[in-house]
C-alpha cells in the first residue's frame, strides 16, 4: 500500500473544508432570499379624516391658588407639659 504524502492530505482536507464552507454560504443566501416571505394578508383599512376646529377649543381653567396654612408649633397641640425652668 502506498502512503500518501502529508501535503496531499492537508490540501484534501482543506478543499473539503472550503466545499463545506461554499455550500453552507450559498445555503444562507438561498435561506435569506427564500425563507423570510411572509405570506399572511393584512386588510387595509381606508384611512380616517379627523375634523380640526379653532372655534372648539376651551382654554384650560387656572386652578385656584392654595391658601397658605397657618404654622404651628407641635407641643402647643401636645398633651405633655414641660418642666418650668430652674430659677
Amino acid at each position: 500500500m502506498r502512503s500518501v504524502p502529508r501535503e496531499d492530505k492537508n490540501v484534501r482536507k482543506a478543499k473539503r473544508i472550503a466545499k463545506v464552507l461554499v455550500l453552507l454560504a450559498l445555503g444562507f443566501i438561498f435561506w435569506l432570499i427564500r425563507g423570510h416571505k411572509d405570506e399572511t394578508v393584512v386588510p387595509v383599512q381606508p384611512m380616517q379624516l379627523i375634523e380640526l376646529s379653532f372655534e372648539q377649543f376651551v382654554p384650560p381653567q387656572s386652578a385656584p391658588e392654595p391658601q397658605p396654612e397657618e404654622k404651628r408649633l407641635l407641643a402647643e397641640d401636645s398633651d405633655l407639659k414641660t418642666a418650668p425652668e430652674p430659677e
